[in-house]
């Protein structure tokens, strides 16, 4: 296929002990179009992850604490999209003799880490909005176990360190390897690297996905089978009832598609790590860009699924949103 599109060579000098050397980069127009793709999707990310965060904020009607959750998931979409765009722009072309600030910028930047602290925060906090409407709707006595709007800033700011204490072994094993023109993980051994990779997988996969599957399973249930949810001889109304489906409903898209997206990536991200698929292909750059859609569809969905939030982001939109105390 690259063979189809246009080469740009770009000629940079750089100083060096004996004296100047080119370096030549070349860019197609196949790795234009690609980097348009992901730019245009970071934009409607980065404007809807806003939106969100301005609606919750904005609005004393949507500060709940459901919504309080879903700004944080907007929040870790916007972390993860403006630290997957470096790391992509990096892959086109190559960076300096690494020194110093390279090294920083690999493990910062250019590694795509920040985006795996958010993508960890991603998962916790789906997790965490399953334990909260399963406690809500099926476990609604027991108070001392429910997130309010009170607590529920503590399950925030504990996704964040959860994920940030997981993540930071991956910080400190990022440096640039000349040898891959790139960033890179380097572990002492094979066997440290395994331990490390299964502790991540256990803690931020395997659990979490074991609390949504339990939650939602058991509200599904509750709501379509055993009509222990919203039952209309205890004084629900079948507004009521429409309601709490509703969000059950949006929850379950938001969860299913970040599951098919992120998996797709990491199924991908697997292969070109065993040497199977080219980190250059188009297969790659696909899953890639399944990557960025993960955190710039949620507001989409909130829009088409949520009547408030729609109402919300049209009242944004139009100016006619004030800020309410």
């Amino acid at each position: 296929m690259d063979g189809s599109w246009k080469k740009i060579n770009v000629s940079l000098n750089k100083n060096t002990e004996n004296g100047t050397s080119t370096d030549m980069l070349v860019i197609t127009g196949y790795h234009v179009f690609i980097g348009i793709v992901f730019v245009l999707i970071s934009l409607i990310g980065i404007i809807g992850n806003s939106l969100v965060l301005v609606v919750v904020k904005k609005k004393t009607a949507m500060r709940t604490t459901t919504n309080f959750l879903l700004a944080n998931l907007a929040t870790a979409d916007l972390v993860s999209l403006l630290g997957l765009l470096p790391k992509v722009f990096h892959s086109f072309v190559n960076h300096r003799d690494p020194d110093r600030v390279v090294q920083y910028i690999c493990m910062f930047l250019t590694a795509g880490n920040l985006s795996v602290i958010a993508l960890g925060v991603s998962i916790i906090t789906l997790a965490i909005l399953a334990f909260e409407r399963y406690m809500a709707l099926l476990k609604p006595m027991r108070e001392k176990w429910r997130l309010n709007k009170e607590n529920v800033k503590y399950a925030i700011i504990g996704s964040w360190m959860l994920s940030i204490g997981i993540t930071f072994p991956y910080f400190l094993r990022t440096t640039y390897s000349q040898t891959h023109k790139g960033c890179v993980h380097i572990w002492a051994s094979h066997t440290e690297q395994l331990i490390y990779l299964t502790t991540i997988f256990i803690f931020v996969f395997i659990m979490p996905y074991l609390m949504i599957i339990f939650g939602y399973f058991s509200i599904i249930k509750g709501i379509y089978f055993s009509n222990q949810i919203c039952p209309m001889d205890t004084g629900n109304t079948e507004a009521d009832a429409r309601s709490k489906k509703r969000v059950v409903e949006v929850l379950l898209i938001v969860t299913l598609s970040f599951s098919t997206c992120v998996g797709t990536f990491a199924l991908v991200n697997m292969l070109k790590e065993l040497g199977i698929v080219d980190g250059n292909s188009v297969v790659f750059h696909l899953a890639s860009a399944l990557l960025f859609a993960n955190s710039s569809i949620n507001p989409i969905i909130y829009a088409f699924r949520s009547s408030n939030y729609k109402t919300a982001f049209r009242e944004i939109i139009k100016g006619s949103i004030s800020v309410q105390a």
